[in-house]
């Protein structure tokens, strides 16, 4: 009896393992299997501590088995891991070079994996050039074409065309459905881009912990769940005309790399056989994606912007350096511009500050998405310093390139010259700012009669007032002067001279009142009551909940990121705005070029201070908001309210090199599920708020506004109980929430914050008019009586490049990299296919259309001079001028 228990329990064993497994659409296929390690530049630790632990831990280990065994590869995801390790060893420079033209160690084509949409067009192209040319530079067999962002849920819009036109053909996402994608930009030109739905997922079925350490699960179980996985995915490869490869991305973060042979042995000799499983080889991601696409596979496209879920751990919670880093891009693109002119006009690139603007750049693309976690005070005080760096080293060069073609300009006033410089590619007119040094001298004083004048070249009296100055920076010895910069030429220059008023000189009439020619004013108690528009003849606002401009206050309870799958929203709890304190504005300002009115209230935690600017010759309402004092109490968060007066409704905003209309330009549909605790269910139509650049707006199809931004992110939906149906625009000026890291720190920004917004308005939707918001957020820079050598030959205005029509924007006028020739890049912003006309103040005896990062293309017909630069709607092209 008992041996007869014994032998049902042998047969039953007997049974189990026996089993025949039926042959599958992946039988004899293949598993490629890439190791990779996922690296912030910190949130593990310090940034200095974690390239430590990348050098020790994980580059240097992959080296020794790349080294040792023939079939091993590696991946690392940015190219900034390359030059950190470099640095510390560049004894290995000629082994990794062996092993990237190997094929076998593969390197990410970008120089860090960015928030997309928080930076600017130019600074994600200069992900390129610090990323795949450089490598390209220091290894010249390389072929770096994939790009990795494994961790961010966010997308921007022009981001594959930038990658393709960079000479990218793979992009690496997560956090996003799993599957394979043609991801496009509204151009037409696209990438091939794999989810493996969480860069996490393959490891939590391979790997376990043991020990502290992550070692591999046994072969049995690794093969009942990929058993079960692979014929989930079955129905979805024979759909989309897929080969039977199936890629596997061993890759967490802080993954130390794995010497897989002894199980890959195993694998491929029992366990596929048996299980009728593919086999598993070492693999990088170009290598498996190549042979994916190799049978040319029918992939869904994916057109337009994925908005960022984590965008709080950037803008709002970050805003010093957030503002500091949007600042630094739009300088460092205006001192190339001037930089190229200044070599150009000496015929001479030897005072071009090459090395400068690449160390430069460096600083201006460092943060990635890796903001706070562990020590992540440190961290984000480094993330901020590189854009303050940035920053800095752009007003130098800028100041460097403008002095050194002011020299050149003739004057013919004995008046003070005040040189206006504009960077864009559009005439502009607007309200500049600068400071007179009067040490000394009998200039005016702020109170007293104004017995000088601004005037331009031609004698001719421009607007202009005295006034005290709106920082934090006392003046000493200066005065700060205002007055309209009248048609400042396309990336150029126009002056002005400061002059003594004679006794036919009139003053202009001062009306107090908040009104001019094209709005009519009324001021409410912490906001404003209405702005009617004179020349539509429509009131702006309806200020039945939020008057406008009005700031409130809102619990912010939020860690940013984590692994939520919908932005954590705002509360009521201690809800407060300003008109609850009913504080009265004041007159402050008065003159001939605008009038401003002034409040200063306490409210709890924070004293706050805004102003309204009305400017008497351009129609444009300013917006500053203080927040002074602010304590860093927890999770509170500030806004302003900008109530329209719309019932229907579109919504459009500045992203990197285009723009997004919210239910239009988005990818279709949710993101999808990433993991079994990951579903990103939500449209990506309706996620708020977003991410924006220069300018946000509003129109109901007969007018609209735009505003001007300084800040990152922005709402159009009423987050309040009860919510209005009608759009309030919503500049995210503060929030203090803390890193989604459980050892992370908190974002609590105390001290004081400086904000400042433009609202104009205008028939019709923002293509035309979202120049002026453009200015308003990239102001004109002016040279006050700058040194000169001799006397200058250089008429007193003059535009050096311009571009028509004015859908096309010139992006980009650099030198070369690799020679004194000229770049020049365009990009189509209306969605209008145009021949773009550009003017260039120097002969050329031809140009070269080439790809984003320099690079030579293939001989194509594109144009035969600059007054024939053929750009498809959306698109962004990249020319050599030859002089």
């Amino acid at each position: 009896m008992i041996w007869g228990e014994e032998m049902k329990i042998f047969l039953s064993i007997v049974a189990l393992t026996a089993v025949v497994y039926p042959q599958s659409f992946f039988s004899n296929g293949i598993m490629h299997v890439m190791s990779s390690s996922h690296q912030d530049i910190g949130w593990e630790d310090t940034p200095a501590a974690c390239a430590a632990y990348r050098d020790t831990a994980v580059i240097a280990p992959a080296l020794e088995l790349l080294k040792s065994n023939p079939r091993y590869c590696y991946s690392v995801e940015a190219t900034l891991s390359l030059l950190e390790y470099l640095d510390k060893h560049p004894e290995d420079k000629d082994d990794i070079e062996k092993l990237i033209e190997s094929g076998r160690l593969e390197w990410g084509a970008s120089y860090t994996q960015p928030y997309e949409s928080m930076y600017d067009g130019e600074a994600l192209i200069r992900q390129m050039y610090l990323g795949r040319k450089l490598l390209m530079d220091i290894f010249p067999n390389s072929n770096p074409r994939v790009y990795w962002n494994a961790d961010i849920p966010g997308r921007a819009m022009q981001m594959p065309q930038i990658l393709a036109k960079s000479g990218i053909d793979y992009m690496l996402i997560s956090r996003h459905g799993e599957g394979f994608f043609r991801w496009a930009s509204p151009d037409g030109s696209s990438i091939v881009a794999w989810s493996p739905g969480h860069y996490y997922n393959a490891s939590r079925k391979m790997l376990q912990e043991l020990d502290g350490q992550l070692v591999l699960q046994d072969s049995q179980t690794i093969a009942e769940t990929y058993r079960r996985y692979l014929a989930e995915w079955t129905p979805y490869y024979q759909r989309h005309n897929l080969p039977p490869i199936f890629g596997v991305l061993l890759s967490r973060d802080m993954l130390r790399p794995l010497n897989l042979d002894d199980f890959f042995i195993e694998w491929n000799e029992k366990v596929a056989p048996a299980w009728q499983l593919p086999k598993m080889s070492y693999s990088t991601l170009a290598r498996f994606l190549d042979n994916v696409m190799a049978k040319e596979p029918d992939l869904k496209e994916i057109v337009g912007e994925r908005p960022n879920l984590w965008l709080y751990i950037h803008g709002p919670t970050h805003h010093r350096a957030l503002q500091a880093g949007r600042d630094a891009w739009r300088l460092l693109v205006a001192a190339e511009k001037f930089a190229t002119i200044a070599a150009l006009l000496a015929d001479n690139w030897d005072d071009y500050p090459q090395d400068q603007f690449k160390k430069a750049w460096m600083d201006a693309i460092y943060p990635d998405h890796g903001w706070g976690g562990v020590n992540g005070h440190i961290t984000d005080r480094i993330f901020r310093e590189k854009f303050e760096s940035a920053r800095d080293a752009g007003v130098k060069m800028l100041n460097n390139a403008l002095k050194i073609i002011a020299q050149k300009i003739k004057r013919n006033s004995s008046g003070i010259p005040l040189v206006v410089f504009n960077p864009l590619s559009w005439q502009r007119s607007e309200p500049v700012r600068c400071t007179l040094n009067v040490e000394g001298r009998a200039y005016p004083h702020l109170g007293t009669d104004l017995n000088y004048k601004v005037v331009n070249a031609s004698g001719e009296p421009r607007a202009h007032q005295f006034v005290s100055s709106y920082s934090t920076d006392p003046l000493d010895e200066e005065l700060c002067l205002t007055f309209i910069a009248d048609d400042i030429p396309a990336i150029g220059y126009k002056t002005f001279y400061v002059v003594p008023m004679d006794s036919t000189d009139k003053k202009p009439p001062i009306v107090a009142a908040p009104e001019n020619d094209f709005y009519r004013i009324e001021l409410g108690r912490g906001g404003v009551k209405s702005i009617f528009d004179k020349q539509l003849g429509i009131e702006l606002l309806r200020t039945d909940k939020f008057l406008g401009g009005e700031l409130f206050s809102m619990q912010s309870v939020g860690e940013g990121a984590g692994e939520w799958t919908l932005i954590q929203m705002p509360t009521m709890e201690d809800f407060e705005k300003a008109s609850d304190f009913s504080p009265c504005w004041n007159l402050v300002q008065v003159g001939p070029v605008y009038n401003a009115w002034e409040y200063t209230q306490r409210m709890n935690h924070v004293t706050v201070r805004q102003q309204l600017i009305l400017y008497h010759a351009v129609k444009r309402i300013d917006f500053l908001a203080d927040l002074s004092g602010w304590d860093g109490s927890l999770y509170r968060e500030f806004r302003l309210a900008f109530p329209l007066n719309m019932e229907e409704y579109t919504i459009a905003y500045k992203v990197p090199m285009g723009v997004v209309e919210v239910g239009v330009n988005e990818i279709e549909g949710a993101a999808g599920k990433a993991a079994s605790y990951i579903d990103f269910t939500q449209s990506n139509a309706e996620v708020h708020p977003r991410e924006v650049q220069d300018w946000f707006h509003a129109n109901n199809g007969e007018w609209g506004v735009t505003m001007s931004s300084s800040v990152a992110v922005f709402d159009w939906l009423d987050p309040t109980s009860h919510p209005v149906a009608y759009p309030i625009l919503q500049p995210l000026l503060l929030s203090s929430r803390r890193s989604c890291n459980q050892k992370g720190n908190w974002y609590l920004q105390a001290g004081d914050h400086f904000f400042r917004f433009s609202l104009t308005s205008h028939p019709n939707d923002w293509r035309g008019d979202f120049q002026s918001s453009v200015g308003a957020a990239q102001p004109l820079a002016v040279l006050v009586d700058p040194p000169r050598k001799d006397a200058g030959y250089l008429p007193e205005s003059y535009s050096f490049f311009s571009v028509d029509p004015s859908n096309v924007i010139i992006s980009a006028i650099k030198k070369c990299e690799q020679s004194n020739d000229v770049i020049l890049r365009l990009y189509e912003i209306e969605g209008v296919a145009s021949s773009a006309r550009v003017r260039s103040f120097v002969p050329t005896v031809g140009f070269e259309l080439l790809n984003m990062i320099e690079q030579s293309l293939p001989p194509l017909s594109d144009g035969t001079d600059l007054q024939d630069m053929p750009l498809e709607a959306y698109s962004i092209k990249t020319w050599k001028i030859k002089k």
